[in-house]
């Protein structure tokens, strides 16, 4: 799995075996040293308030 952001994503690394994920302004990445980054969107979204 790779994690890409969608402005640094390359075209041409996507074929018919890609599956696109697209989160929330909220998704957000961490990133864990050696080990893999964990994607986290959170369940709940902030709405305008009114």
């Amino acid at each position: 799995i790779e994690v890409y952001l969608l402005a640094d994503v390359d075209a041409e690394k996507a074929d018919m075996a890609t599956c696109i994920i697209i989160g929330s302004p909220e998704t957000r990445i961490i990133k864990r040293g050696d080990k893999p980054a964990l994607v986290y969107t959170p369940r709940s979204a902030s709405g305008a308030t009114k």
